[in-house]
């Protein structure tokens, strides 16, 4: 199946089918840095690459400071598992750099998946510089010295013994740091300008791929809610926010994907550079997409402040956070006149659950059948708290609920 039909002209240029991409056509012909030709050859499945610097007059420049040559794969598949990797390394890696490519977490899971991500593309574990970014405070917190640090870092990224890990100190403002709580945060970086070069191309392509591949969307907003997400939660352990942090471009390319390819629709905080995703139904797409189980740590907070707030919309007069509305609405069975919540009355036989999301959606965007209207029919009754329930319903307003009447 060709894809060519869904491309502009941008896209065109790469050989891709059935989500898989020639990374052939991902190098540029000539280094941005000087100018030089680079080479590519073709040896079954594996690109071998390599660049000679040059002055303008053609001359090879000093030896010792030429790119060391790398063999990458030929072909990528365009994947949930690419798209976590691209959504990692585009929160947390180090983008739009001639002499590395690294990527920075304090969870060796994610971690893991980026070593194994550079051995599945060539690049020998052994190669990679580690460093661990500290608290200088972590002392004064705990009861732990630098030989446990390091100790748990290799024994959970298989790190030789013989490869040297840095320790950088940093000072810490305020309360102390989180580096504190969880060993500081890793840094494995590989120093190669040409496969910096691939790499970076290889990020510029991301809205190619959201295109091309669902699958690669999904672990796109995976890697990044793992790399940048932060999820907030309420003093009664309640689910109330997912933020992504990131620069304003960032923030806006963030958005549009996840309204574009998802509906979710974000609130951007400028105050602290982060976008907000709440509303309950919103929160809900993110649980069953599962965009938020790659961190360990994040997916077990979400999933339990996720659990309490559900908990909290089931009780009796709940103000059905669904409806995003300032007013709190409840809703009172017709029959038994007994406070239930919306999922409740939903299921009675005597309602239409369309008819009932109709109403409370009008009433939330101020149609006027939702207030004079419905006080008529009986359907609404504003309680001394403020709090405006569905009670005490007319003839009429049951047809309503029910779907009898097309009009009311």
């Amino acid at each position: 199946m060709s894809v060519f039909n869904i491309l502009d002209n941008r896209i065109k240029e790469l050989a891709v089918s059935r989500f898989k991409l020639d990374l052939i056509n991902i190098m540029p012909k000539i280094h941005p840095k000087t100018n030089s030709k680079i080479d590519k050859k073709i040896n079954k499945n594996i690109i071998a690459i390599k660049c000679l610097h040059r002055n303008y007059k053609g001359r090879i420049l000093n030896p010792q400071n030429q790119p060391k040559s790398i063999i990458i794969p030929r072909f990528i598949c365009i994947d949930e598992k690419l798209g976590e990797i691209l959504g990692l390394y585009y929160g947390d890696g180090t983008k739009n750099d001639l002499g590395c490519v690294e990527l920075a977490n304090s969870s060796p899971k994610l971690m893991n998946i980026w070593i194994n991500h550079l051995a599945s593309i060539n690049v020998d574990p052994v190669k990679l510089h580690y460093s661990v970014k500290l608290s200088k405070n972590v002392i004064k917190k705990f009861d732990i010295e630098e030989i446990e640090i390091l100790e748990h870092w290799r024994k959970n990224l298989n790190i030789p013994e013989e490869k040297e890990i840095k320790i950088n100190w940093v000072n810490s403002k305020g309360r102390p740091s989180t580096y504190l709580e969880t060993y500081g945060t890793m840094d494995a970086r590989y120093h190669n300008s040409l496969f910096s070069l691939f790499y970076n191309s290889l990020i510029n392509k991301i809205e190619i791929f959201l295109k091309l591949s669902k699958s690669f969307r999904i672990g796109f907003i995976r890697g990044l809610i793992a790399a940048e997400g932060n999820v907030n939660i309420r003093k009664i352990g309640s689910l109330s926010l997912i933020r992504i942090a990131g620069s304003s471009e960032k923030r806006k390319f963030i958005s549009s994907v996840l309204w574009k390819y998802f509906k979710i629709n974000t609130f951007d905080d400028k105050n602290s550079n982060q976008i907000c995703i709440g509303n309950i139904k919103n929160l809900i797409k993110i649980k069953n997409l599962n965009l938020h189980i790659l961190h360990p740590i994040k997916k077990e907070r979400f999933e339990k402040s996720y659990k309490i707030l559900l908990d909290n919309l089931n009780k009796k007069h709940d103000h059905n956070a669904m409806l995003n509305n300032k007013n709190f609405i409840s809703i009172l069975r017709i029959i038994y006149k007994q406070p239930l919540n919306y999922s409740e009355i939903v299921k009675s036989s005597e309602v239409s659950q369309k008819r009932v999301d109709h109403f409370l959606m009008g009433y939330r965007h101020g149609e006027k059948y939702t207030y004079n209207g419905a006080i008529k029919m009986g359907l609404v009754r504003k309680t001394r708290k403020g709090r405006f329930v569905i009670y005490n319903l007319t003839e009429k307003g049951i047809q309503y609920l029910s779907g009898l009447n097309e009009r009311v």
